[in-house]
């Protein structure tokens, strides 16, 4: 076989292998990403945890029928080195395992910047989605990914899917724990209310960080009924919680309200009654401190 040949049958290879994954890479199914990933790892010739003799299992790339270490580790694509090659090296494009499947001839190696390269790119659209959809403080989901869930669950509803409950969630006393003890205390009040939040809700349930210190809890095929048993299950764990002392003596409390989603309402002012009924509770909250 010619050099002309080998060149050209190289070329045909690699614009199949890259059409395949321009293909796979913009659509959002990771399970396509995957079968992608699997789909090249014969091409990998020389695996790292195979030449090191690797025994570090909490590696991702450990024993991996992928061979591109330096993408499924994320030490090439993220700069979050997680292993060192067999010299050492942290640096993926020195390592010799990465050189050795990537250096054999110079269409290898563009195939693979490309591969790289597109692989970085969707690991940076992943990260911007995570950040558009969740909460950095509390990491629950936000407003936004809210909207784009109701979108999905009222067609649900339509079809008969069965009721649902919106519940609206507020902290109590949260200026006053602000402007008494600074707002990184106040940070630790959110992220405690997320957590017995989380810790209360069902499976089943769906729990945002609605803004502020409001948060909302979305429950499916639910009455009140299952709204009693959760309000009860987040008093258990703010009592919990508030049984185990703090560095500035603080109690969780919460004003929670909540309303009835059916096939017939509208979601907006289902959200209005569950926040009214919710500042009712508040202000029964406020009366009953000030009576103390």
């Amino acid at each position: 076989m010619t050099d002309d040949v080998k060149l050209s049958k190289s070329l045909d290879e690699i614009t199949i292998s890259l059409r395949s994954f321009i293909g796979l890479s913009l659509k959002k199914d990771d399970k396509n990403w995957a079968e992608w990933i699997n789909s090249v790892a014969k091409e990998i010739k020389v695996r790292c945890w195979e030449e090191k003799g690797c025994t570090k299992k909490e590696c991702p790339a450990y024993k991996s029928e992928c061979g591109r270490c330096w993408l499924i580790a994320g030490s090439l694509c993220s700069s979050n080195v997680t292993a060192k090659g067999p010299d050492g090296t942290t640096n993926c494009i020195d390592c010799p395992v990465y050189l050795a499947n990537v250096s054999s001839d110079p269409c290898s190696e563009i195939q693979e910047q490309i591969i790289t390269l597109v692989h970085n790119l969707r690991f940076r659209q992943i990260e911007l989605k995570e950040m558009a959809t969740h909460d950095h403080l509390t990491g629950l989901k936000n407003r936004h990914f809210f909207e784009m869930y109701m979108s999905h669950e009222m067609e649900k509803l339509k079809r008969g899917a069965g009721d649902m409950v919106i519940l609206m969630i507020d902290v109590n006393d949260f200026k006053t724990i602000n402007d008494t003890c600074g707002h990184v205390v106040g940070d630790q009040v959110l992220k405690a209310c997320a957590a017995t939040l989380n810790k209360s809700i069902r499976a089943s349930d769906m729990l945002f960080r609605f803004g502020g210190d409001e948060f909302l809890i979305v429950m499916s095929a639910a009455g009140k009924s299952e709204s009693e048993i959760l309000l009860q299950r987040i008093a258990d764990n703010l009592d919990d919680w508030n049984s185990r002392k703090n560095e500035h003596d603080i109690r969780l409390s919460l004003s929670i309200g909540y309303a009835l989603l059916t096939e017939s309402t509208d979601l907006d002012e289902v959200i209005d009654q569950a926040d009214l009924m919710m500042y009712e509770e508040k202000q029964n909250y406020r009366l009953a401190v000030a009576k103390a």
